[in-house]
């Protein structure tokens, strides 16, 4: 596991579910542009606040990004377990 605890720009959404949730599907940091094929969304309250944590993935790596107060950061990133969950190669 990686930590950055970096502000980074998300790029894109998509949305999924009934309800049409948004998800992260882009996102800038470090000059790069990493785009993401699956995720999870937490939501977390603090008082009124809330917080949303993701756990997004490439494929390849799992990034966990936080949004709070409209505020994008990357919290931490590890190689992803997906393909050892799911069977892939």
């Amino acid at each position: 596991m990686y930590a950055t605890n970096q502000t980074v720009n998300v790029t894109g959404f998509y949305f999924r579910g009934h309800n049409q949730r948004a998800f992260p599907s882009r996102i800038e940091f470090g000059n790069t542009q990493y785009s993401f094929n699956d995720g999870l969304q937490y939501l977390i309250y603090k008082g009124k606040q809330s917080i949303r944590l993701f756990d997004m993935t490439d494929g390849r790596m799992t990034y966990r990004l936080r949004c709070e107060n409209d505020q994008w950061s990357l919290i931490w990133t590890r190689p992803s377990m997906q393909r050892e969950i799911y069977g892939r190669q």
